[in-house]
């Protein structure tokens, strides 16, 4: 039965009972910190007090307390007060242990690893080892796969960071390492990090230890001087602002953070995603058949071929829901925070909890249901397995490109079946090893579940944590996992066709060179680049009938029927359910955008086309115009020499910009996306040059199309061949300008989606700078006519 959503947040926040004199609610929380904040949102609801030796805690749950913490600048709310425990895992100078300028521009060297460009590279190397991994499983067997999924990731996120040089000489003192740091993250760290503990003596040793290992490659690599498509190679280029390279005693730790922002990701997400998948058989065919047509055993797993499973990807994204690989995330308030008419002191310690945000009814409806359908939540801060704001994750993306590649090489062999009822693997208790029986995969088999198991969702509050402290799953993978695979995708049930899934899911999966990596950009792309052919037989029409010379109320609706039918109201009725808001959809910003640039540039730089390129705009029943009156001549003047805008342009360019910036981005991307051997000079070359020549084109082909056509008398220059020849050049300035700002917007589909009021502003600045540009054309250049 669903848990009922707990009483209404009252004014102050409630105090959670059970708290012992002096520590507080410090045991509870050390037993199992997911299990005590769900006890305490069930008992208080919307804001729980609680008491950690002394500290003041408020557990905030919803979208809105959400969105309050995480829009929180760092000098009000301090992610590195509260985690000054990971100090002694990463080392001094890095991240927490960092001045905040320092450890922002660490996050974008980071950042700058986990490109898509990088990935690309990234999951050929995860391909070899996972395909190791599974050379010599043979038809039938047992795994423990939570222990297989914590070495494989191991083993990937090596050869991945350090290269394949390093992973060849991997050994086990490496992993044992590794755990031992692991192991010191813990609740007891969060009290206490130096305390005279053998998990924290073993930390230190451990980190020392691997500060040797790595800076032995670090000096190795500085003798080779060569290029390595690995993430060292990047913390070995990296500058910070004012020009100094991170220091090489610093790049080891910049790989234990990265190693822990995705291995803890990476092996919890896979081991529950196995246990769901062996609770929800149902689902397997649908993702088999995807992975199907992108790869086969033995063969290559592409970057690109990884971006097409969008049924894989609903299936770990409920997984993420359920199984949230972080249990807590914490602030310390450094100056008065308000939220809802409560104040909180500096020193107070805010947590948010994605396992219990994520069971929220009334954000996701039957939240212990596993529906890998069901849409996304309507906040952006709904869904938060990574956290949100600045501070996301940084390693979500690459730790899923590891869960996807895995699950590539498994389910393309075998499926996953328990011994005992699915309902049984929670908690505390380890789970019976599931058999591994060979048949052919495609052998369909009973929708019901293995032996008749029915379908259920998943019930399991988990009694003890995985190894990882406050950083671990939900919950044991490990009771979960001990399984074994089996060759068969299982029944035939299908998934429903997919819904239009959010866009903040963090793999990309579009899988196409030309549109982009996030689903919501990349279907209104496709949608914009059908509405071409109609853009152009709708304006040969009109212009073939003569309706150009039509009277105000016409040539409003005639240019308004070109824009808003095709590019506003029909993406409005099609994404009606997609679960991605309209305010926060591409297709509507990009409407926006365009229709902010375009009152600026028709209401200001008309004027410049008019006085410098001989621009001429002729509607003699048009009663209704509208530009700058203190741009140009004046308005008599204007109006004899047929200077003046009609009201209908605003809404025509609108329409024609639309075609013009969705062509250009898509040829953009495609180009960038280029898998040639170009060096980093010759692939900036390629992107300006790209922009330059869509630009160049677009202006030039809509002079000779528009103005030498059927419209000639409604629209002309006064000398048409100079503008053809130089005019183009002024015209794309619009263009470069422009080009590169849309192909930003909503682009990265791991980072926030781009608000309205930026994408107002954003429009406004192209409109600035372009007409910057051709101010600085008419002082130095002037007329061509």
């Amino acid at each position: 039965m669903a848990p009922q959503s707990p009483p209404e947040a009252r004014p102050r926040p409630i105090r959670v009972s059970g708290a012992a004199p002096g520590a507080g609610h410090s045991a509870e929380f050390l037993a199992n910190p997911a299990l005590f904040m769900l006890r305490a949102w069930r008992e208080c609801g919307e804001l729980a007090e609680f008491d950690l030796g002394g500290v003041r805690n408020i557990l905030m749950v919803g979208p809105e307390a959400h969105e309050a913490v995480y829009r929180a600048p760092d000098d009000q709310l301090s992610a590195a007060e509260p985690y000054k425990y990971m100090v002694p895992v990463f080392g001094e100078g890095i991240q927490y242990g960092a001045p905040l300028d320092i450890e922002r521009q660490q996050v974008k060297f980071l950042t700058h690893a986990l490109r898509p460009d990088k990935m690309r590279g990234y999951a050929s190397a995860i391909a070899q080892e996972v395909e190791a991994w599974v050379a010599g499983w043979g038809d039938e067997g047992e795994r423990d796969f939570y222990d297989e999924f914590k070495e494989l990731v191991l083993r990937t996120s090596t050869h991945c960071l350090m290269g394949s040089e390093f992973r060849a000489k991997l050994t086990e003192e490496f992993g044992a390492l590794f755990h031992d740091l692991e192991q010191a993250i813990s609740p007891q760290a969060v009290l206490d990090a130096h305390s005279p503990d053998e998990a924290f003596a073993k930390r230190d040793r451990a980190r020392a230890r691997l500060q040797e290992l790595l800076m032995d490659t670090v000096r190795a690599r500085r003798r080779d001087a060569g290029d390595h498509p690995d993430m060292l190679d990047v913390f070995m280029r990296a500058r910070y602002l004012d020009g100094s390279a991170l220091p090489d005693e610093l790049i080891p730790g910049m790989v234990v953070w990265i190693m822990f922002a995705g291995f803890h990701t990476s092996s919890n997400t896979a081991s529950w995603t196995a246990v769901e998948l062996a609770r929800h058989p149902q689902y397997a065919p649908a993702i088999a058949r995807e992975i199907d047509a992108v790869y086969r055993p033995g063969g290559d797993l592409s970057f690109a071929g990884l971006r097409g499973l969008p049924a894989l990807d609903r299936f770990v994204g409920e997984v993420l829901r359920l199984h949230p690989p972080l249990v807590t995330l914490m602030r310390q308030v450094m100056r008065d925070f308000e939220y809802k008419g409560n104040v909180f002191a500096p020193g107070t310690v805010l947590a948010i909890s994605p396992y219990v945000s994520h069971r929220v009814p009334e954000v996701f409806p039957d939240p212990e249901r596993f529906d890998p359908t069901r849409p996304p939540p309507k906040s952006v801060f709904g869904a938060i397995p990574f956290g949100g704001g600045r501070r996301k994750c940084v390693g979500n993306a690459f730790a899923l490109l590891q869960v996807q590649s895995i699950f590539c090489a498994l389910l393309a062999r075998y499926e996953f079946e328990p011994v005992d009822p699915p309902e049984t693997y929670r908690g505390r208790r380890r789970a019976k090893p599931m058999r591994w029986i060979g048949e052919d995969r495609r052998r369909p088999r009973p929708v019901s579940g293995p032996r008749g198991v029915p379908d259920r969702g998943p019930r399991d509050l988990p009694r003890r944590r995985s190894p990882g402290g406050l950083l671990a799953c939900g919950g044991d993978p490990r009771a979960a996992t001990r399984g074994a695979a089996r060759t068969g995708a299982g029944g035939r049930a299908l998934l429903p066709e997919p819904r239009d899934h959010d866009c903040r899911r963090l793999m990309p999966n579009t899988g196409s060179a030309w549109l982009s990596d996030n689903p919501d950009k990349a279907w209104a792309e496709k949608l914009f680049l059908t509405f071409i052919p109609v853009f152009v037989i709708y304006n040969a029409v009109i212009q073939k009938m003569g309706w150009l010379d039509a009277g105000t109320f016409w040539h409003v609706m005639q240019n308004a029927a070109m824009w808003l039918p095709y590019c506003v109201l029909l993406p409005a009725w099609l994404r009606r359910q997609s679960g991605v808001p309209w305010a926060q959809s591409y297709w509507f910003k990009l409407n926006l955008y365009m229709a902010v640039w375009v009152f600026f540039a028709t209401y200001y730089h008309t004027e410049y086309f008019f006085e410098l390129l001989g621009l001429r705009y002729r509607f003699p029943f048009v009663h209704a115009y509208f530009d700058s009156a203190l741009v140009g001549p004046d308005e008599a003047t204007a109006a004899a020499e047929w200077k003046k805008v009609p009201v209908g342009m605003y809404l025509n360019s609108v329409a024609f910009f639309i075609v013009y910036h969705s062509a250009a981005v898509v040829c953009m991307r495609r180009v960038r996306r280029f898998t040639l051997p170009w060096n980093a000079a010759a692939r900036r070359a390629g992107w300006v040059a790209i922009v330059a020549a869509a630009a160049l084109f677009f202006a030039w082909a809509e002079t000779y199309l528009y103005i030498t056509g059927d419209a000639a008398a409604n629209v002309w220059y006064v000398d048409v061949h100079a503008m053809l020849r130089f005019g183009s050049i002024f015209y794309a300035m619009y263009f470069i300008v422009s080009f590169p700002n849309v192909f930003r917007l909503d682009e990265d589909p791991g980072a926030p989606r781009w608000t309205l009021s930026r994408t107002v502003i954003e429009a406004s600045f192209v409109a600035i700078a372009s007409l910057t540009l051709l101010d600085f054309w008419a002082n130095w250049i002037g007329p061509i006519v």
